[in-house]
């Protein structure tokens, strides 16, 4: 692999939502190019075992549980993360719910706000819990994860795809404030990815007798004709915290396969 434990050798990096694909590929993606990665997710056994996976490959990594839309939790992790390796540089503001999929009118609405809490209020609660230490030392990134959906609207998701529009707002906006620092902030918005939440869509929208329970719902939008692997979104993630985008700012980046580019 070029550049391999170079990249990012003597800095240290956050990711939340670490025990899902996107986040446990960002986090192994980070500590393999040199990055010491605090892996952070409310699912703790689940966290902890990719946490182990990765220090059994030899990689410079630690777990930790909490819940990203609690600020006393948040600041912990943060805090966490700079007593364990000695500093923070690096963010990837990850952590999200995905579902259910249904009409708009039958969403619950405690459901509805549990999506607002966690991808809403757990983005901003990151940044605002990790932009300080940065801006004092004038260095580092965020990357927040958006969505295909903050880009279109997705029948069916609407509270997702609501949620993923303010991520893609707030990126831009906290760009903005930050524009003349050596801080940067930019979005990664993957299309559809092989991941649990793809196939939990399809196989709600499964015929009785279809055998494949939905497999390849999504390919006709998709000109790729493929769907991605949480691998290839992690190495975006990599090239928005790294130097090599010193010029992007407050940017949306997609990863979809063609979808937005046809659609």
């Amino acid at each position: 692999m070029p550049g391999q434990f170079s990249t990012f050798q003597g800095k240290v990096a956050i990711v939340t939502g670490a025990a899902g694909g996107i986040g446990g590929a960002s986090a192994a993606e980070l500590a393999r190019h040199g990055a010491q990665v605090l892996l952070v997710d409310n699912r703790a056994d689940a966290v902890q075992h990719v946490a182990d996976e990765l220090v059994s490959d030899g990689l410079d990594v630690a777990a930790f549980a909490a819940d990203v839309t609690v600020p006393e939790q948040v600041e912990a992790y943060v805090e966490h993360a700079v007593e364990r390796f000695g500093r923070l540089d690096l963010f990837h503001n990850n952590a999200a719910l995905e579902g259910p999929f249904q009409p708009v009118q039958d969403y619950d609405i405690d459901v509805f706000d549990r999506f607002v809490a966690v991808n809403v209020r757990g983005v901003f609660l990151g940044i605002r819990a990790v932009l300080p230490r940065l801006l004092a030392q004038d260095s580092g990134a965020i990357v927040n994860t958006s969505s295909i959906a903050s880009w279109v609207g997705f029948g069916n998701l609407a509270a997702y795809t609501a949620t993923k529009h303010a991520v893609a707002g707030f990126t831009r906006a906290v760009a903005a404030e930050i524009a003349t620092t050596n801080v940067r902030i930019n979005a990664v918005s993957p299309g559809v990815i092989e991941t649990e939440f793809v196939k939990r869509i399809e196989r709600a929208v499964a015929a009785p007798d279809d055998a494949a329970q939905g497999g390849g719902l999504f390919l006709p939008s998709i000109p790729k004709q493929r769907y991605g692997q949480p691998e290839e979104i992690a190495t975006v993630v990599r090239f928005l915290l790294s130097d090599d985008a010193s010029y992007v700012l407050g940017a949306n980046w997609l990863a979809d396969g063609g979808m937005q580019a046809t659609g």
